[in-house]
């Protein structure tokens, strides 16, 4: 068996071998950090972005919530996602951070809104949102992170 990539054609034999299941029970073989090397630029545009649109608030609760979800950030995979899909489609340009920015917005919606309906007290180690100020101000600060990203979404042409 031949596979057929742009740069030639490779036999099965030049393909690295996967390890088998117990081998990988221990430590990951690759690390995130790894990973996001090749994006690592445009990842510091996100969190840049997260932290424009997170803190450009003139309401001073709002702020404080904002702040309090940045400091509990998680692995930023789907921002990370989109970058990498666009890197090796050759489509990294400037479309690529806002769609990747808005995502990881929405994806921060959703847990807050999760929070409430699971009755969740902890994310992260941290105290959830709907815990520390109530039911209310949680479904609101998920709709407030969704409008964020439709915003941000509806800027991006194409």
């Amino acid at each position: 068996m031949l596979i057929v990539f742009r740069e030639g054609i490779v036999s099965p034999g030049d393909l690295p071998t996967l390890k088998e299941p117990k081998d990988c029970a221990g430590e990951p073989q690759v690390r995130l950090e790894e990973i996001y090397l090749p994006i690592k630029k445009e990842l510091d545009r996100i969190e840049n972005e997260l932290r424009n649109q997170l803190l450009s608030s003139e309401d001073k609760f709002i702020l404080k919530v904002n702040e309090y979800l940045l400091g509990n950030a998680g692995k930023r995979l789907r921002p990370s996602l989109v970058l990498l899909c666009a890197k090796t489609n050759n489509h990294l340009d400037e479309k690529a951070i806002p769609v990747a920015t808005a995502l990881e917005l929405i994806h921060t919606g959703s847990l807050v809104h999760d929070d409430v309906l699971d009755e969740a007290t902890l994310r992260r180690k941290r105290v959830t949102i709907n815990t520390r100020w109530g039911n209310e101000s949680a479904i609101l600060t998920g709709d407030y992170l969704y409008f964020k990203a439709f915003s941000i979404l509806s800027q991006v042409k194409e």
